[in-house]
This record gives structure tokens, sequence and C-alpha cells, in this order.
């Protein structure tokens, strides 16, 4: 092979490359267009990655038309994170969404360790954390990947009011999925969160997991047979409402588990999304239809009770 021809063939595989990362950084920029997506998959079989194009449009639900039988396209290879995995921390876990690396699950040191390194290469958009440790608090509110989670688990770190407290002092706009299950989180840190979501601080937050907490003031849904009968909110929960909410659904939404007649679904991935693809219905949807039942007992001290 001649100079020139390796000089040609060295310079169309760096326009390739260039392409291809310019096509993974706009799915970084805009982690919500499935677009953006579907045509980095057909960036990615131009430069010879037909398995990995098949992976994407198979996770997007879009498997592809040219490939009558992908080979396990349910099973990513680890070059398709994007990043080097032998190089991360041992205790890092992570998970495929459309196509991306998008969900991490690991301490808050960890996170804190590879956030940049990561965020820049693939969208991080779900976050659980298994502990808290000593963790940095101020570093963890001032990272970019954190501020634009859409789903967040801290289930059973150690958390208390004050640091619910620092946690809701920050603007989570994207944030529409939080559990902070199985903590030491009473009615004042609980009132925090009441405050910050009034405010504005969490436009967009639907769902919070108060399970196994001092206080958990949210709506209570009760079954028969393992159908939904009724629903209450607990006297905790209708001041709050009252105090910030001034009564309204819309100021603080995650109080109620139920809407339309039926349990709200509380899956984080499809909360997510759903709140993703309609920024009116984030901040302004359609008030649920409140049941008769529950208008009759909210804050009641005649309410059911487990």
């Amino acid at each position: 092979m001649s100079n020139f021809q390796s000089s040609v063939e060295e310079r169309s595989a760096c326009i390739i490359d260039n392409t291809v990362e310019k096509a993974r950084q706009a799915v970084v920029a805009n982690p919500d267009d499935d677009k953006l997506r579907l045509y980095f998959a057909e960036v990615l079989r131009q430069a010879g990655s037909e398995a990995q194009a098949v992976f994407i449009e198979t996770q997007l639900g879009r498997p592809s038309a040219t490939v009558e039988e992908p080979s396990d396209p349910e099973r990513p290879h680890p070059e398709w994170t994007g990043f080097d995995v032998q190089a991360l921390p041992a205790g890092i876990q992570w998970a495929f969404r459309k196509g991306f690396v998008e969900h991490l699950i690991c301490s808050a040191d960890e996170f804190l360790t590879v956030d940049q390194r990561l965020s820049a290469i693939t969208p991080i958009k779900h976050l659980t954390l298994l502990k808290f440790g000593n963790a940095d608090i101020s570093a963890l509110l001032r990272s970019s990947t954190f501020r634009n989670l859409r789903s967040l688990s801290m289930d059973s770190c150690g958390l208390d009011d004050t640091t619910v407290g620092r946690f809701a002092s920050v603007k989570l706009h994207h944030l529409a999925w939080l559990s902070l299950a199985y903590n030491q989180i009473t009615l004042d840190g609980v009132t925090s969160l009441a405050c910050a979501t009034a405010l504005g601080r969490f436009p967009r937050l639907r769902f919070v997991s108060l399970l196994g907490c001092p206080s958990d003031p949210r709506e209570q849904l009760f079954y028969d047979q393992g159908a939904w009968v009724n629903s209450y909110l607990p006297k905790e929960g209708a001041n709050l409402l009252a105090q910030f909410g001034k009564c309204d659904y819309h100021s603080i939404p995650w109080l109620f588990l139920a809407s339309d007649g039926k349990p709200r679904d509380v899956n984080r991935f499809r909360v997510s999304e759903t709140e993703a693809n309609d920024d009116a219905n984030a901040c302004q949807g359609a008030r649920p239809r409140v049941p008769a039942a529950r208008r009759s007992s909210v804050g009641s001290s005649n309410s059911p009770t487990h």
C-alpha cells in the first residue's frame, strides 16, 4: 500500500471518528431527543458498527429493517458504553437505556469520582446511590450531572432532615422521581421538600417515596383483594398542602398516589419519560379527577388506617 493510500484511509477514518463523536455529543447535550439517538445509530451503521446500531434501535423500540436476525441485541458489548469499564471503581454498576448508559448504581463517593469523566460521553439521567458515607454533599449538589437527573434513589443512606434540607435548597429542574425510603427523615425534612416544590425548585417532581421514614404524609391507598378501593391524605399531608400548596394538587403533586380513579404509575423510568416528553404537563397539566372517597377523607380524623 502506498503512502498516499495510507494517508487517504487515515483521513477517512479520522473523519468517520469525528462524525461518530459529534453524533454522540449531540445525544449527551440533548438526552431526551430520541431522534438524535436514531441518528447516532445510523452514523454507527455507516461507520461499520452494525451490531451497536441495531442495539440502540432495539432499545428504542424500533428494530432495524436491514438486519433480519441481530445477534443478541439485548446484551450490549462493554465497548458500547463509550468508556473504559476496566478503569472504573469496582463497585460501580451501570445500565443501558435507549442505547446509552443512563443509569449509574454506586456510592456517593464513587459517583463523584467518575462524574465528570462519564457525563462527558454518556447521558446519565438516573442515579441510585447505595450509600452516602462521608461524601462531600456540597460537591454533589454542585455537580451538573446531579442537577440534571431525571430520577434519583437514596434509600437507606442514613439521610436526616439536615441533609434533606440542603438537598431541597438547589434547583433540580428535570427531577421527576425521587426515593428517600428508609432514612431518618421526619416531618421537618418532608416540609423542606414540600416548600422547595411549591417554590418551583422541583417543577417536574411527581413521585417521592418516604417508605419506612419516621414521617410519610403522602396519600394512603387501600386495597381489597388486590383492587384499589379507597385513599385518603393524612392530616400532616393536608396541612402541608394547605401551607404550601393552597390545597392545589399541582403545587405538591408527589403527595398524591392516585389520580383519575386509579393508582398512579410509580415506575421511575416511565414517570421520568412522561415528564420529559410533555413539558406542559410537567408544570400545567390537567388536574386529575379526585375520587369522592378521597374528597371526603382528606385529613379526616376518622379516615381508615393501616
